[in-house]
C-alpha cells in the first residue's frame, strides 16, 4: 500500500526480493537469519554490481524490519540481518561500474 503510487520502488521490491523467494521461499521466516541473507547476497552478485547488490540487501533489510515492526517475525530476525555489512569497493568478487562523470 505504502508504494503504490511508486512503480520505480515497486520494481526494486520485486527484483529484489526474486533471489530471496529462489533459495528460501518455502522456509518459515522467523528461520531466515545473516547466513541466508549473505547467501542471497552471493547470489545476487553473480549478476549484478555491488552497488546494486547492496541496494537490494537493504531492500530485503527493511522487509523483515517492517515484518517484525508487524509482529510477522520475531524482531531478532530482523537485528540479526542488520549485522551483515555492505560489500566494499575492492574487497569482494562482485562486478564494479564506471563511475557517473559529471
Amino acid at each position: 500500500e505504502y508504494y503504490k503510487d511508486s512503480p520505480p520502488e515497486q520494481q526494486k521490491i520485486k527484483l529484489s526480493v526474486r533471489p530471496l523467494k529462489q533459495l528460501y521461499g518455502r522456509q518459515p521466516a522467523r528461520s531466515f537469519d545473516v547466513l541466508a541473507l549473505e547467501a542471497v547476497r552471493t547470489e545476487m552478485i553473480k549478476t549484478l554490481a555491488r552497488t546494486t547488490a547492496n541496494i537490494r540487501i537493504g531492500v530485503i533489510k527493511r522487509l523483515f524490519k517492517w515484518a517484525a515492526s508487524k509482529k510477522l517475525v520475531p524482531a531478532a530476525v530482523a537485528l540479526e540481518l542488520r549485522m551483515l555489512e555492505g560489500l566494499k569497493r575492492g574487497r569482494c568478487h562482485a562486478r564494479e561500474t564506471e563511475p557517473v562523470k559529471p
